[in-house]
């Protein structure tokens, strides 16, 4: 697979950013998930917002634990908001894991939708999981294999990872 070099922690030479160059499909700001929000940085502990504008700033994506609580997640955004890293707070929910295909690569799809937004595909990603969140990076890179070299585009994107108690699949 493409991305497999994401599991190993080896590297893979950068592909160009593909812009779009059409007016239509330059949108501002991209939906997440009603279960994420977007916390801009420099602004620890701001309400944050279910959509995610379009920018350069790097951008860490924290998958949360199952059941997870803005407050605690909101802690762990405010490490990268004021560092100057926009944050993308997943807090995830048991069906995430129950109905994996349905909801949870569902749920990534949407995430990689925001980061391979034309705008948005300058910005280097960190991924920062706990627990489940493992599994939902699974699902992150299942979809990004299947998006072909735009999902390569994404992946390649991605500077590291941090894993705070990652769940064993067997």
């Amino acid at each position: 697979s493409p991305l497999s070099h994401l599991m190993l922690g080896s590297t893979i030479p950068r592909a160009s950013c593909r812009r779009a160059t059409s007016i239509v499909a330059r949108r501002w700001a991209h939906a997440l998930p009603a279960h994420a929000k977007f916390l801009p940085a420099g602004e620890a502990g701001s309400a944050g917002q279910h959509m995610m504008p379009g920018g350069e700033r790097p951008v860490a994506c924290i998958l949360g634990w199952v059941a997870c609580g803005e407050k605690a997640i909101r802690k762990y955004g405010d490490l990268y908001t004021t560092r100057g890293i926009d944050v993308i707070a997943l807090r995830l929910r048991p069906v995430h894991v129950a109905l994996p295909v349905s909801r949870g690569r569902a749920t990534m799809a949407a995430i990689a939708d925001c980061l391979g937004a034309a705008e948005n595909c300058e910005r280097p990603i960190m991924i920062h999981g706990f627990s489940a969140g493992a599994y939902m990076y699974g699902n992150l890179l299942e979809e990004l294999d299947s998006r072909g070299s735009a999902g390569l585009d994404i992946a390649q994107r991605i500077r590291g990872c941090v894993w705070d108690s990652p769940v064993e699949c067997v």
